[in-house]
Parts: structure tokens; sequence; C-alpha cells
């Protein structure tokens, strides 16, 4: 739902992210850092999208990427203790069954047309 169509804008991030996770020495941490930087320009993208124009789906969108954001900051925190690791994914699972749930529902009117 990003309304680009230029390539380099979904390349540019991808490259960045592998480059940093490359050079970095600690990886999970990188990968961590890199990860949650780039789901929280997702997050702050669909909310603005949900701000303009509120309905059921946007909001499960926005609300699917908040909590993989929360969830991705526990997981920064797992290496130091078993619960963040527990809690950051179990908080990831609903997350993506929110992301799920809203596909059923895109499918679902998507038929009906």
């Amino acid at each position: 739902s990003f309304r680009t169509k230029s390539i380099r804008a979904f390349i540019l991030p991808i490259i960045i992210s592998f480059i940093a996770i490359y050079i970095s020495v600690n990886k999970a941490t990188a990968f961590y850092l890199v990860s949650l930087a780039l789901i929280l320009f997702m997050m702050i993208h669909y909310y603005m999208e949900y701000f303009h124009k509120r309905n059921v789906k946007r909001f499960l969108t926005f609300s699917s990427f908040l909590l993989i954001f929360i969830s991705r900051a526990e997981l920064f925190f797992s290496p130091s203790s078993y619960l963040h690791y527990a809690v950051g994914h179990s908080i990831e699972l609903v997350g993506y069954v929110l992301l799920l749930v809203n596909l059923f529902i895109i499918l679902k009117n998507g038929q009906k047309k």
C-alpha cells in the first residue's frame, strides 16, 4: 500500500540493512535495531493512513505493526532474559495473526464485488 512506483524506494532500505548487519560486531543486535527501525517506518506510515481515513482494515494493519514493533523491542532485550524472549515472540504472534485477519477481511470483501 506504499504508493510509489520507484523500485529504489524498496531496495535502498534492504541494502542499507544488509550492510549494517554485515559490518556490525554483534549481528543479532544489529538485526533487531535495523528491523526495529524499518518496522517503525511502516508503523508510522500506516498510522498516517489510518489518521486520514479511518476504517477497520487500516486500524488492524496499524495495530499489527504496532504489536510487531513492540515485540521487536522486547526481543532486543532477549539476550539478557528468557522472559523478554517469550513475551516478544508472543506479542509478535498476535501481530501476525492480526495481519492474517486483515488479509481474510480484504479477501472476503474482494470476493463480494
